[in-house]
């Protein structure tokens, strides 16, 4: 579709969304339709909006990530590991949706998680994030990990993994090649926050329990 049918959808659904109205306002109020061509709007509504929505789903990859992480590090239980990583990347795709004005209930959310988890394993799945922990942390040091701190830092990146697949699903712009959040980026941040948990104890307060 033309940049002339795009915008006034684009506009119409984030003014009525909670947390990014002001966001549209202030957009309109920047670049009104008549003063400006439609794609230097779509450029403008890339920057000033969807970035702002970018930043809240990355929020929630990397907490989902860093619990899935912490858990799977500190549970004995491998069959309560897989439960409750499913549970909370099914919930995890679930925010991420919402954030970019989609709403699937529960059928929608397994439907879409599906899509997302196809997608990621048809890209590498577990051998991707494996090999990112390899190039976060080094080759050397990722043989002195333990294999359940290696195997909570691999669920997390793999759950960090659906995240990001779910943007692209679910973003109503494709991102622009500078723009795209890298699963490396989110992996530092993820070994830096699981192993400063870890060494303090890994004690499982670390843990958001009131969004686990």
């Amino acid at each position: 579709p033309s940049g002339e049918a795009v915008m006034p959808r684009l506009e119409n659904k984030y003014a009525q969304r909670s947390g990014s109205e002001l966001a549209v306002a202030n957009f309109k109020q920047s670049m009104p339709a008549s003063d400006y061509a439609a794609l230097d709007r779509l450029e403008a509504f890339e920057r000033d909006v969807m970035q702002k929505l970018d930043q809240e789903a990355i929020t929630v990859i990397e907490e989902n990530a860093r619990n899935t992480a912490l858990i799977t590090t500190i549970s004995p239980f491998a069959l309560f590991d897989a439960l409750v990583t499913l549970w909370r990347n099914l919930r995890m795709i679930r925010q991420v949706a919402t954030i970019y004005g989609v709403a699937p209930g529960f059928l929608g959310s397994v439907g879409l998680l599906r899509q997302v988890f196809a997608n990621v394993m048809l890209t590498g799945g577990l051998e991707a994030a494996d090999g990112v922990l390899n190039q976060v942390i080094g080759g050397s040091m990722a043989g002195k990990v333990s294999t359940k701190l290696a195997e909570g830092l691999v669920n997390g990146m793999l759950s960090a993994r659906l995240g990001l697949s779910a943007m692209d699903h679910c973003r109503p712009m494709p991102f622009e090649p500078d723009s795209r959040p890298r699963l490396t980026t989110v992996a530092k941040r993820l070994v830096t926050s699981v192993r400063k948990a870890v060494m303090s104890g890994g004690d499982k307060d670390q843990i958001d329990e009131s969004k686990a």
